[in-house]
């Protein structure tokens, strides 16, 4: 799994639907955590989202705990 050239600059969480991975960026540009994830029943938009909140846990679309 690796991050897409194309996947923005700075700081960012990135999601790739069709490889199933996330990957946290820091501002410089460097990978510092990356996840596995799976496939949701919800498909959001391709584009930039606005982080509204944060929780050190919460249940995911499918009810599962993340």
């Amino acid at each position: 799994m690796a991050l897409s050239a194309e996947s923005g600059s700075g700081e960012r969480v990135v999601h790739a639907l069709d490889d199933s991975g996330m990957w946290l960026v820091s501002a410089a540009g460097k990978v510092t955590r990356t996840f596995e994830v799976t496939p949701s029943t919800v498909s959001p938009e391709r584009g930039s989202h606005a982080v509204t909140s944060r929780s050190s846990s919460v249940a995911g679309s499918g009810g599962v705990p993340i």
